[in-house]
Order: C-alpha cells, then structure tokens, then sequence
C-alpha cells in the first residue's frame, strides 16, 4: 500500500510542472536568461556598430545627403546612375581587378611553394614560418612608408639605385608613373600578404593523409608527380577559400593606396574603398559615397557566388 502511495505522489509531482508550462517557449527562455546577458553585448554592439550603419547607408544612398543633410534627389536611383557613370568609378575597379590578378596569383605560387618547403623541413619550422608572418602583422602605415624611401623616384632611391648598379637604366618613377604604380603596389602585396598564404597553405598540407603519399609511393610516384597528382587535388578547398577570400580582399584595396599614391597619379591607382572614403570623409558627399560602397558590395557578392558556383564542386576528404 505504501509503495502504491509512493508511486501516486510521484506521479501527481510531475503534473503540476506540466501545468506551469514547463516546457513552454518563455519558460526556458527563463532557465537560459543568464546565457542571453552574456551573448547581449556583442550582439547589440553588431547591430549598432554593423547592421545599423549598414542600413543607414543603404537609405543615405537614395538621397542628396551632403554635410548631414537630407536632401531629395530628382530620382532614387541618381547616385548609383551618377556612381556607374563616373570614371573615376570604373577606373577603380578596373584598377583593383588589375592589382588582384597581378598580386593573388603570383601570390599564392609564392605562398605554397614556401608552405611545402616548410612542411617537409625538420627544423626551425616555428622560427622561419614566424619570418614570413611578420608582414602581415606590420602596419600597412609601416610597410607603405618603408616602400615609398625604396620606390623613391630620384636617383637616390634603393630600387633606383639597386636597378643602376645591375643594368645601368636610370632613374624610374615606380609608383608616380601611370603604367608601372598598379604593378609596384601588386609587388608590395605580394611580399606583405605572402605569411598568411604560407598559414593557410600550411594548415591544408597538414590535413592530408599520409597514407595517401605511402601508396602513391608504392605505385612508383616520384616527388614531383605526388605533388600535381595528391598534393594539388587535395588542396582545391583550400584554393577555393584563397580565391573567394583573395578576390574580396582585392576587391577592397584600400591602406596601400591610400599611403602611397593617395590613388594617383591621377586615378591611375584608385580603388573603389579609395574613393568612398574620398567622398564620404573628404568631401562629405554621404549619399553618393554609400551607393558607390553599395555597388561594390553587389559586385563583391556576385562574383563570389559564380566563384562558388563554378568552383565549389569539391569533393572533401576525411
């Protein structure tokens, strides 16, 4: 009898937390309150400092909205026409596409060479990946500044004089002449951004099973064929992220050109980021600025999709 009762209680115990909706939406909204005060700052700092500026450029790129004023526009649509207009505008794209094609790839066969040559050696491994890090995590105010003294245009500049001493040319304008300042910039590229290539490389190398070189060995592969027929087929996702993430970085050229040319000569080295920043904060033209950030960002966005749609049929191994 006892027992019967115990068991009655126990069960009658468990219908109230039923009836209080235990398992309702707001309750275990409660149970987990502490968890939504922690996650609270960086999710409101997102829509403050990101989504909201976002979307207030989005609305400023519709209006006249110069000096902080509100002014209507004969039609919505009058930015974006004017921005794809503009040949300042398409001089920049054209330009970073330029820079990117001159600097991602070179880039990139730079960057994995060095990554296999780090992967197969046996010492110092930390100390030389550490060497080639060290131009990521320098200023681009550094690295632009130590550029312009080697690029210096007079006869006293050290590419001037290293290109004097080797083959007796004279004096070239590197980064103040309109043919030579994309390339030079790509080359300034190249050497800051190489580390973090050899990082990404390097991880990808790391993940590929060894089994794979034990039979490609075994089937008589030498070094140079395991690399084109293991190596380079297992890092095509790797390659995939390079590509996505090298092109938007690309896209978004920005520091360097700002330092060292300030887009010129002319707007032989402008970047679309360039001229935002010279229209928003030079010129405090807000609205046509955002529709030129926003016509970017379209660009960016497409791009990356067909990238992902002609690219993206990766086989993953595990």
């Amino acid at each position: 009898m006892a027992k019967n009762t115990a068991t009655t209680l126990t069960a009658s115990d468990e219908l109230p937390v039923q009836a209080r909706g235990g398992d309702s939406l707001w309750s275990r909204i409660w149970e987990a309150r502490w968890m939504y005060v922690f996650i609270a700052p960086p999710v409101i700092a997102f829509l403050v400092f990101f989504i909201y500026p976002a979307l207030f450029a989005l609305y400023s790129s519709f209006f006249k909205f110069n000096h902080f004023k509100f002014l209507p526009l004969d039609s919505p649509f009058d930015n974006y026409t004017r921005a794809l207009r503009d040949p300042q505008v398409r001089r920049g794209f054209l330009n970073v596409i330029e820079l990117f094609l001159l600097s991602f790839f070179p880039g990139q066969a730079l960057s994995l060479f060095v990554a296999v040559l780090l992967n197969n050696l046996k010492k110092a491994v930390g100390f030389f990946r550490t060497i080639y890090y060290l131009p990521m995590v320098t200023s681009t105010v550094v690295v632009s500044a130590l550029f312009r003294w080697i690029m210096r245009s007079d006869a006293g500049g050290f590419a001037n004089v290293l290109l004097y001493k080797l083959t007796g040319l004279g004096p070239i304008r590197w980064l103040w002449q309109e043919a030579l300042v994309v390339p030079s910039i790509a080359l300034i590229s190249v050497w800051s951004g190489v580390g973090g290539g050899v990082i990404i490389w390097t991880a990808g190398l790391k993940g590929i099973p060894r089994e794979l070189y034990e039979a490609a060995t075994i089937d008589g592969a030498n070094r140079w064929q395991q690399f084109w027929k293991v190596t380079l087929p297992m890092l095509k996702p790797i390659a995939l992220y390079n590509l996505v993430m090298g092109f938007i970085g690309g896209m978004k050229a920005f520091g360097l050109n700002l330092v060292l040319t300030g887009g010129g000569p002319g707007y032989a080295s402008t970047t679309p980021v360039l001229i935002v920043y010279q229209y928003g904060f030079g010129r405090l033209q807000m609205g046509y600025a955002s529709a030129v950030a926003y016509i970017l960002s379209i660009v960016l966005m497409a791009i990356s999709l067909l990238q992902f749609k002609w690219f993206g049929n990766i086989e993953l191994y595990d």
